[in-house]
C-alpha cells in the first residue's frame, strides 16, 4: 500500500472516529440517588445506586438514556435526566482521604475522612487542594489526587 492511499484511510478514520470521541462528556448526577442499570430501561436489572453529585463519562445516549462509565471502566445505563454536565463534580478514589478545612496542603486535616467512593460537587481550586461541597452543602478542601474526574481525552496514533 502506497502512501497516499494509507493518508486516505487514516483520514477516513478519524472522519469516523473523532464525531464518536466528541460526543463523550463528563456528567454529573443531580438528583439525591440514581439507579444505574445493565441496560437502557427499567426491565434492566440495577447495577449500582449513587449519591448526588456521582461524576461519570457520558459514552452514549439511547431514549432517554445514557450510557455511562465510571471510575473504574465499567459501562451502566442511567436516566438521562437524573445527569448534568453544568457543573464539574469528583470521586473519592483512594480507600480513603483526608478532608481539610483550609485550602493550603499544610493546614491541619481534621478529623473527617470520605471513603473511596464518596461523590462531591467540586466549587474552587488553590494549587492541588480541591474545594468540594457534600450532599449537604458542607465544604471541604481535598487533595486533587484523590478525586477522580472524568476527562474526555482523545489520543491518536499511525
Amino acid at each position: 500500500m502506497n502512501k497516499t492511499a494509507k493518508t486516505h484511510i487514516a483520514a477516513l478514520f478519524l472522519t469516523l472516529a473523532l464525531p464518536l470521541v466528541a460526543n463523550a462528556e463528563a456528567v454529573c448526577v443531580q438528583t439525591k440517588t440514581a439507579i444505574l442499570r445493565k441496560g437502557p430501561s427499567t426491565s434492566f436489572p440495577v447495577t449500582w445506586t449513587v449519591g448526588q453529585n456521582m461524576p461519570f463519562l457520558r459514552v452514549t445516549e439511547k431514549g432517554g438514556w445514557s450510557e455511562v462509565k465510571d471510575l473504574d471502566g465499567q459501562l451502566h445505563w442511567v436516566s438521562s435526566r437524573v445527569l448534568s454536565a453544568k457543573f464539574q463534580c469528583g470521586v473519592v478514589k483512594a480507600k480513603q482521604a483526608k478532608l481539610r478545612r483550609g485550602g493550603a496542603s499544610k493546614a491541619p486535616a481534621s478529623l473527617e475522612t470520605a471513603d473511596r467512593y464518596t461523590p462531591f460537587r467540586k466549587v474552587d481550586r488553590d494549587g492541588t487542594q480541591i474545594l468540594v461541597q457534600d450532599e449537604y452543602k458542607a465544604e471541604y478542601w481535598i487533595a486533587e489526587n484523590a478525586l477522580w474526574t472524568p476527562a474526555v481525552r482523545t489520543a491518536i496514533s499511525f
